[in-house]
């Protein structure tokens, strides 16, 4: 089975899909277009340090160390007492801490002993930086997500929710913009 879906859907396969678990592999996306980038964003992180808060200013310093500080994005998502293997459900957005070489999390035995790292990283390099969403994008889902239903159904293929889709979100969104 096919089911496109970002990086924290692994939590499934590890807690909720006991009878399958161990049969799940992770993949690139397919290319929307011919060499196109075989990934996307879909999810993210937002945090809110309000100017005038209590301690504003040692929050941000502990925000920086998690993120920007090999001790701090190691601890975050490497093993630790929560996360034995590693927090596998996201990767970081700072290139050194996603650097592919150095997983910060292990392959994952409900993805068949995957190393979802290698996969993830190389996929989130392909996402560009400060890409806006465009104003079409909240619609997308209407025919996206209506096609995966029946691709799930199995009344379309992969390729044809591609193409489907393509052309109606093309049609339908960005033409009319």
């Amino acid at each position: 089975m096919f089911y496109p879906w970002a990086i924290w859907f692994d939590f499934a396969p590890q807690q909720l899909l006991e009878n399958t678990s161990g049969d799940w592999r992770a993949m690139p996306l397919p290319a929307w277009t011919d060499g196109g980038p075989r990934s996307g964003a879909m999810g993210g992180s937002s945090f809110i340090l309000p100017k005038d808060g209590e301690n504003s200013e040692l929050a941000w310093l502990f925000y920086e160390f998690l993120m920007f500080d090999e001790a701090g994005y190691s601890t975050v998502w490497g093993p630790n007492s929560v996360y034995p293997e590693g927090l596998n459900t996201s990767i970081p957005s700072y290139l050194p801490a996603a650097d592919p070489t150095k997983p910060l999390f292990q392959p994952l035995d409900a993805l068949g002993g995957q190393d979802l790292w290698a996969v993830a990283t190389e996929a989130g390099s392909q996402i560009p930086g400060s890409v806006p969403t465009p104003s079409w994008w909240a619609g997308a889902v209407d025919y996206l997500g209506n096609n995966l239903q029946l691709m799930l159904d199995g009344s379309l293929t992969p390729r044809q929710v591609i193409e489907n889709s393509t052309a109606d979100i093309q049609t339908n969104l960005v033409d009319r913009q």
